[in-house]
């Protein structure tokens, strides 16, 4: 790339990162969690559990039970290798899987890369950036959790509740770009996208309302996010403290005034 081509995707990429929120979720280039990670791991686990409960609890079975060094084999056979490792637990335990919850460290590397890479295509990793660009950074658990369901048949038929977290890590790692944008498209307009549409219902019946008002700096901005997650615990804590922010603006402004 020449400099002003290299400068333009810098550009972009840090628009990208402060757009979605990924720069409140992870710190600088090296990625690492911030303190807004567990919270937004727990989240992922709600969304994920209301979109497909047997896979949540599934899933969590397995990262409960550990890794194991057992996992080398599978019906007899040599496990295929990977074309690309993107899931590492042992490197995650330290930040994400004591703070995260189970969920955590599967959402870990889609919130890194931005689902950059993990997807069969540019075109699909490019809908997802579309997404997150339209409705922001209250939809990122909810796309993470569709990436998961997307990948539903293989991690069933190819773990169980009793198999361990080393076996779910190398699977994770065999699906590398191989969900193409069809089927999580087909994910997406099945468990995502009713919810923004019945979002954008309630929220244009509200400013129909005689006497509505939605300033930028009310609380109605983080509660869509509880519309549309049904009231998760990272959402009640980021609309608490928009409220009591909003409370504090105000206050300051009538002592101003008085």
């Amino acid at each position: 790339l020449g400099k002003v081509e290299g400068a333009t995707v810098v550009e972009a990429i840090n628009a990208l990162r402060a757009c979605t929120g990924h720069d409140r979720l992870v710190m600088g280039w090296t990625c690492q969690p911030s303190d807004e990670w567990p919270d937004f791991a727990q989240a992922a686990g709600e969304v994920l559990a209301i979109f497909d409960v047997e896979l949540h609890t599934m899933l969590c079975n397995i990262m409960v039970n550990g890794p194991s060094a057992a996992a080398a084999m599978a019906s007899g056979q040599p496990l295929a290798r990977p074309r690309k490792t993107v899931w590492d637990f042992a490197a995650a335990s330290d930040t994400v899987q004591v703070s995260g919850g189970e969920i955590g460290p599967l959402v870990l590397p889609l919130v890194q890369r931005l689902f950059g890479g993990v997807l069969a295509s540019f075109e699909a990793t490019c809908y997802v950036w579309d997404l997150l660009f339209l409705h922001g950074f209250d939809i990122l658990p909810h796309l993470c959790a569709a990436y998961l369901v997307s990948l539903k048949s293989t991690l069933i038929t190819a773990l169980s509740s009793a198999s361990s977290a080393t076996s779910l890590e190398r699977t994770l790692n065999l699906t590398v770009a191989t969900v193409p944008l069809s089927a999580f498209q087909r994910t997406v307009d099945t468990h995502i996208m009713p919810r923004i549409r019945a979002r954008r219902e309630a929220e244009r019946a509200k400013q129909q309302r005689p006497g509505s008002r939605r300033g930028r700096g009310d609380a109605g901005d983080i509660s869509r996010y509880l519309e549309l997650a049904g009231a998760g615990t990272y959402a009640e804590r980021a609309l608490k403290v928009k409220v009591r922010q909003t409370r504090l603006r105000t206050h300051d402004a009538q002592a101003q005034t008085e």
